[in-house]
């Protein structure tokens, strides 16, 4: 099935899909998903991590003012 046949189809079009459609359908919607899940991790952690490193630094700016006075 090519990408235009497959781009096309619309479930509001009164047709059933063929299971082949159907198939590539949900296989592309799947791929779509893992990738924006891949991406929102990777946005998530890399996040994360900025909060870890400020919090260090905040931390042991007010544990080197504790020690020294």
């Amino acid at each position: 099935m090519s990408e235009q046949e497959l781009n096309s189809y619309r479930f509001v079009s009164g047709l059933e899909p063929g299971d082949e459609r159907l198939s590539q359908i949900m296989k592309e919607a799947a791929e779509t998903a893992i990738a924006r899940h891949q991406a929102a991790e990777a946005q998530i952690s890399m996040k994360i991590d900025l909060m870890r490193k400020e919090l260090r630094a905040k931390w042991s700016n007010q544990i080197k003012s504790a020690i020294n006075g």
